[in-house]
């Protein structure tokens, strides 16, 4: 008897973690020995062996980090078939426990004062972080399209240097502003892409790394960048040391230096149209957020990397900038527009996609 009850010690416990919401058929492998039973109520349970407490606690935590609600932790009797839920006091201190570690997230501590769980309150939920990515997205809309098109394309003669630096001279206001526009698109862009890594790893955390630095490399190459447009203010500003300079010259300098900035912008945009295929398809493969979403910004990728390429390579591309134009703007405005939106509206819920839907 000794010995039959010391070999059940050394045998791993089965447990069933009762999970509120129905689980896609892809976390499986994510639950790893654990077998996934989707019921008519509603509700996932997980059954499986359980080596020890720690190894209990890593399964839960993998719960949490999904957003899903725990309903109920069960270890069952394995001589009674696993029919028998045993509800002890053992079971009950596990999900407090575990709730407790949440809020610490310490992974030695396995007791905690009760008091803590209060501050769960205070804590940014994923719903809300979609929503606070949603107003970054719009305002990196807003501001781009403010400081391309209604700032420097209205300011911009195509081929008259002395036009354009007339224009730039007259509205300096308005030419410091779309920089500072641009500016605030930058910051936005950091944030965004931190942001999208967040909601976004649980997919593929590699990818969602490289689409994070992928903007970041954008956000970099903008920034530097704006330093054009401060040496054409700086060119048409009239200071003494320029006195050296015709006219003439200082209006060809200042529209040399523009332009210096639409091609430094074309090549930030070869970063961002990666950074935006490789989001796409995470998106796309994520289960929380429509997949036509991650579609449209893969398709709007394609016309990032199609018109700043063939500004690199076509001698003519001034013959074509109006048709490149409309590639890449009307997919991108669609797609990042939507998606703004989706975000704005629906927030971003961190948790399988459930699969009675």
């Amino acid at each position: 008897m000794s010995a039959r009850n010391d070999h059940k010690a050394n045998q791993p416990m089965i447990y069933q973690i009762r999970i509120k919401g129905h689980l896609g058929p892809q976390w499986q492998d994510w639950f790893d020995g654990m077998t996934m039973t989707l019921e008519e109520s509603g509700e996932t349970v997980l059954t499986g062996p359980v080596a020890d407490q720690p190894a209990l606690h890593g399964l839960l935590k993998k719960v949490r980090d999904l957003g899903m609600n725990l309903v109920a932790v069960n270890r069952t009797d394995s001589d009674q078939g696993g029919a028998s839920e045993v509800k002890g006091k053992e079971d009950k201190f596990i999900e407090k426990d575990f709730y407790k570690r949440s809020i610490e997230m310490n992974s030695n501590t396995l007791a905690l004062e009760n008091d803590k769980m209060k501050n769960t309150t205070n804590t940014v939920s994923p719903l809300n972080i979609g929503r606070i990515a949603g107003l970054l997205y719009l305002t990196i809309i807003v501001s781009g399209i403010f400081a391309e098109f209604f700032v420097r394309q209205s300011l911009r003669v195509t081929g008259d240097a002395a036009a354009t630096a007339g224009n730039i001279t007259a509205s300096e206001s308005l030419f410091r502003l779309g920089i500072a526009a641009d500016l605030v698109m930058i910051m936005s862009d950091v944030a965004l892409a931190l942001i999208f890594y967040v909601l976004l790893k649980k997919v593929n955390q590699s990818l969602s790394l490289l689409a994070a630095f992928f903007r970041l490399g954008q956000a970099t190459i903008l920034g530097l960048n704006l330093l054009n447009l401060f040496a054409v203010i700086q060119l048409l500003s009239g200071d003494s040391f320029l006195s050296t300079f015709e006219a003439g010259q200082l209006h060809s300098l200042a529209y040399l230096f523009f332009n210096a900035h639409g091609t430094g912008y074309s090549i930030a945009m070869v970063f961002f149209g990666f950074s935006i295929l490789v989001l796409g398809y995470l998106i796309f493969k994520s289960g929380y957020i429509p997949k036509i979403l991650g579609a449209m910004l893969m398709l709007a990728s394609v016309g990032y990397l199609v018109d700043s390429f063939a500004k690199f390579l076509m001698p003519n591309y001034a013959s074509y900038e109006s048709m490149f134009t409309m590639v890449v703007f009307v997919p991108a405005f669609i797609s990042e527009l939507a998606l703004c939106l989706w975000l704005l509206i629906k927030g971003l819920k961190v948790q399988p996609e459930e699969t009675n839907k």
